[in-house]
């Protein structure tokens, strides 16, 4: 899967949320956006009709971002756990992925991954 991919688990009662890939593959940062109350926390917002899987305010949970490797992700689409849904906007994904690397809620380690590499030599 590739960045702003989207999977659902294929029965909701495993987990009701639309999940988005952040990262190239290899090590792949995934993370949930949740259709229900933000918790009070400052989270990254997808508006009704900028995803067609969504249509409720959804709030991207920058503090439940995970790390999942690349063939477990692709084992779990193949045996046909999830399935994938349409893929984000560019402009949406870069504006997540902005959003997750700002926020005080992103664990260090999903922040480390999604950094952009800078060029050897470069300061």
């Amino acid at each position: 899967m590739n960045p702003g991919d989207t999977f659902r688990f294929t029965d909701p009662r495993d987990e009701p949320h639309l999940w988005i890939v952040l990262s190239e593959p290899g090590r792949v940062v995934v993370i949930v956006s949740a259709s229900t109350k933000n918790l009070g926390l400052d989270l990254p917002i997808i508006e009704p009709g900028e995803h067609p899987s969504l249509s409720r305010r959804s709030f991207v949970r920058c503090d439940k971002a995970r790390l999942v490797a690349a063939d477990v992700l692709q084992q779990t689409l193949d045996r046909g756990v999830i399935h994938q849904s349409h893929p984000l906007s560019p402009g949406l994904l870069a504006r997540i992925r902005a959003a997750i690397l700002a926020s005080e809620h992103t664990p260090g380690e999903i922040k480390e991954v999604l950094q952009p590499t800078r060029p050897r030599g470069g300061r």
